[in-house]
């Protein structure tokens, strides 16, 4: 009896030792610059363990105390999440952004149709949604019509000081449009563009050499002007 007392005892202490818990302590940054972030979320994930969760601080640190042989992940808004054995020393640890899933060009294609069919409809609302979501992956001529929605404030509060940032963005990415209506600003001159003849030319011309036909005709009577 007493010798099975004993094994017990032993067999509860080597339990007990086995999980004792621990302090916890890295520190997380951008893998690409070695910057800290700031707020990033460590949490133990392993199931045999109460949930602990901590958050980093100014300096991309944390310390918290978890059990021993704990799973800790790392999660942080638009990185790669990971997920490491935790040791009381994690050192620097960097995270990686999280690379974008890209639509198929069917998915892109159908989003702009629907975009076309909504805008035809004067719900310009929804189709200044869709356009949105269509510039996040480059599509220029969706950025174009952002642009002028909030331009003339159809489905959008008016915001003409985005609208220009937006049609010099897709005009800089090689959009006609885009490219026309700047030199129609840089030509007549804008509370957010300041009248440029030289610049409305070089626009316009821009526009013209992609046949954009009214960039043609502008471009064509300002050469004649004296």
């Amino acid at each position: 009896m007493r010798r099975f007392t004993t094994f017990l005892f032993m067999t509860v202490l080597t339990l007990v030792i086995a999980r004792a818990d621990f302090i916890c302590t890295g520190r997380i940054i951008d893998a690409a610059d070695s910057q800290p972030l700031i707020g990033a979320v460590v949490s133990v994930v392993d199931s045999e363990s109460k949930n602990t969760v901590t958050v980093t601080d100014i300096d991309g640190c944390f310390s918290f105390k978890i059990p021993d042989n704990s799973i800790v992940r790392i999660l942080y808004i638009g990185y790669e999440s990971l997920t490491l054995k935790a040791h009381p020393s994690m050192g620097t640890i960097g995270l990686s952004f999280e690379k974008p899933v890209v639509p198929s060009d069917e998915q892109l294609a159908a989003w702009k149709s629907e975009a076309a069919e909504l805008y035809e409809k004067k719900q310009y609302e929804e189709a200044y949604e869709i356009y949105e979501r269509l510039s996040g992956f480059g599509e220029l001529q969706s950025r174009y019509m952002m642009a002028y929605l909030l331009y003339v404030g159809y489905g959008v509060e008016q915001d003409k000081k985005e609208a220009v940032f937006l049609f010099k963005s897709a005009a800089e990415g090689g959009q006609k449009n885009a490219q026309y209506i700047i030199g129609l600003l840089y030509n007549s001159g804008d509370d957010f563009v300041e009248k440029d003849p030289v610049l409305a030319k070089k626009w316009l011309k821009k526009a013209a050499d992609q046949g954009h036909k009214d960039a043609k005709a502008l471009l064509y009577d300002l050469m004649q002007e004296k």
